[in-house]
């Protein structure tokens, strides 16, 4: 983990870091799993009464 920080600090020093591309792939991801394959669902709601009804769907343990 400290080689990802040092790798993502020096990276942050380019021009490239300056623009947000290219970061530096994490080694530790690769060497233990990373965390981050799990990708969290993400949801738009167009009214109040959809967001309320998802809601309700999460709180009473309901899976999609």
């Amino acid at each position: 983990m400290i080689y990802d920080k040092l790798a993502w600090l020096q990276w942050a020093q380019t021009k490239d870091g300056a623009k947000g591309i290219n970061r530096p792939e994490k080694l530790a991801a690769k060497l233990f799993g990373s965390s981050t394959d799990q990708q969290n669902e993400v949801a738009g709601f167009t009214s109040p009464e959809e967001f309320e009804a998802e809601r309700k769907r999460l709180l009473e343990g309901g899976n999609k």
